[in-house]
């Protein structure tokens, strides 16, 4: 089945045998706010519901939830071909319809210079619940993280997004904390091939700290896009970057378009460093990767 007639067919399977009710369910199961489709009617919502998806390279997931929602229908026979042979997949695995995880790191140690960490937390949570997708994205913290602690959060939660925010050394690597606080170096090599142990479902690591770009093009060699500053960047600046940046995923934009919207953010503050942030996607263009 070519792709365009299997598009024709699942369009017309969603706006007949399905109630308005049983795609209001759908769409809900998928995170998708059916109104903000748009559309005067069912068949406009169906049409506009697999275009989002089409668009985002996910129609392997609509189909996963049709099936899983509708089990009666005869998916089988609209699937002839298989939808593989059709929308081709990104490498990384598919996740389950859920939340996006974001996995906040912070470290400040005690021997350097104090940074609002707090703040950017604070902006990054406040620009996520005024997103339209707000209820899809959950920020967890944790605080004066140590190197011992990285693959023990990363197995814990299984995140979709790392973000870091601390100090990143002269020499291009992140700084984070040792057992007595003070400041620890860690290898950007030895960082790279740890988050790629996780690539299975880690697809942005965000490096929001002084001269990090080219530990993020070491991470880049395993993950789909990574976020790293080319040189030293002040506070204001890179709390304005997060809270557009997420706020621009949450409103379902692309990863190219968000990283474009925080560093325009910067410029419009009047704080001349826009050009500081640097996003790395070396295995996928960044315009194809979607959060929602």
């Amino acid at each position: 089945m070519d792709k365009q007639r299997f598009l024709v067919s699942l369009r017309r399977i969603l706006s007949t045998r399905l109630s308005e009710e049983e795609l209001r369910s759908l769409c809900f199961d998928l995170g998708v706010d059916y109104e903000n489709l748009g559309g005067d009617s069912k068949a406009a919502h169906a049409r506009n519901l697999i275009s989002f998806f089409e668009r985002r390279v996910r129609l392997n997931e609509l189909i996963a939830a049709c099936r899983n929602s509708f089990p009666s229908l005869p998916w089988d026979n609209l699937l002839e071909g298989e939808v593989e042979s059709t929308t081709p997949q990104p490498p990384t695995a598919q996740r389950p319809v859920g939340k996006v995880k974001i996995l906040f790191l912070a470290a400040n140690p005690a021997d350097t210079p104090m940074l609002r960490l707090d703040q950017e937390v604070r902006a990054m949570d406040e620009a996520l619940r005024q997103a339209e997708y707000r209820e899809r994205f959950e920020i967890i913290q944790h605080w004066a993280v140590r190197v011992s602690d990285l693959q023990s959060c990363l197995l814990r939660h299984t995140p979709d997004i790392v973000h870091f925010s601390g100090h990143g050394s002269g020499v291009n690597e992140i700084v984070l904390e040792d057992a007595q606080g003070q400041a620890q170096i860690v290898l950007a090599v030895a960082l790279s091939k740890m988050f790629g142990l996780f690539k299975e479902h880690l697809r942005c690591v965000v490096l929001n700290a002084c001269y990090t770009s080219e530990q993020a093009q070491a991470i880049g060699e395993h993950i789909d896009c990574v976020i790293g500053m080319s040189k030293a960047i002040k506070d204001q600046a890179s709390l304005n970057f997060s809270a557009a940046f997420y706020q621009a995923l949450g409103y379902g934009r692309d990863v190219q378009s968000a990283f474009e919207l925080g560093c325009v953010q910067i410029d419009l503050q009047g704080l001349a460093e826009g050009d500081t942030p640097q996003l790395l996607a070396l295995h996928r263009d960044p315009r194809t990767i979607y959060f929602i």
